[in-house]
């Protein structure tokens, strides 16, 4: 489910939300949850929502206990910077970290605004809370996964590894090194290819070898260079996420 018509969160206002939620009669429940403030286990509802079908969590927005309905909008103090809390939240409870989207929309004339954080179905679930379980969003409840049910705990995992058989293929098909082709001579002459951009996530899940025609001495000039500019950190986070540890400058990839 995708609100707002694929605008970017950053760039709606009070009054696109607002109708947004009126107008399709948005109810709490699979893909929306509406929170006054932040929630004791904030951590928990981005977590389900990534290891199901993903959804929008709204903070700073009442419910209407019987309709499940939207009620009022009053917001959460802006000075409290909830768009860091939620981040520094998910952080320090959700591992691995999930992708997630979030904006402050301002409320006119209050100093307060509206955070919303989308967070879409995850390709490398299960995401497992703070507490060691691992929730999926049932109706308009986040509900841990119990360890008798294997079949739902196989298939989040069975997901996460066919996901990354898939990518770990394609790169190891299409991967080719901008300082090696360089020696070879111009990669256009040479080449008629789209090249994009990439960044490896999570990247513990690829094993990138090096290539039998590149010497020690140039793999790890390839890998300071292009993975980890910070003057060779080479660890990674428990979760694998390129946030301290990897990559701000991303790997170059060709497609042929």
């Amino acid at each position: 489910m995708k609100l707002f018509e694929g605008k970017a969160l950053s760039s709606l206002t009070f009054d696109e939300v607002k109708n947004e939620v009126e107008s399709r009669d948005l109810t709490e429940g699979w893909f929306v949850d509406w929170k006054v403030d932040f929630p004791k286990a904030f951590g928990k509802y981005v977590a389900s929502f990534a290891n199901t079908h993903g959804g929008y969590l709204f903070v700073g927005v009442e419910e209407d206990p019987a309709t499940k309905k939207a009620k009022a909008f009053p917001g959460v103090p802006a000075q409290s910077d909830p768009q860091e809390k939620a981040r520094n939240i998910i952080r320090d409870t959700v591992d691995p970290f999930p992708y997630f989207e979030k904006a402050a929309i301002e409320v006119p004339d209050s100093g307060r605004v509206i955070l919303i954080i989308y967070v879409p179905e995850s390709t490398f679930p299960p995401h497992i809370y703070k507490n060691g379980r691992i929730y999926l969003r049932q109706l308009d409840a986040s509900e841990p996964v119990e360890l008798k049910e294997r079949y739902t705990l196989d298939r989040l995992y069975d997901k996460q590894m066919q996901n990354a058989e898939a990518l770990r293929t394609r790169i190891q098909q299409t991967i080719f090194f901008r300082h090696v082709f360089a020696k070879l001579g111009p990669w256009d002459a040479r080449c008629a290819s789209i090249r994009t951009t990439a960044i490896l996530y999570p990247v513990h899940l690829f094993a990138i070898h090096q290539p039998d025609f590149l010497h020690d001495g140039e793999w790890k000039e390839f890998l300071l260079r292009n993975c980890y500019p910070h003057g060779g950190n080479w660890r990674f986070t428990s979760n694998g996420f390129p946030e301290n540890s990897l990559p701000i400058m991303p790997l170059e990839i060709w497609n042929r």
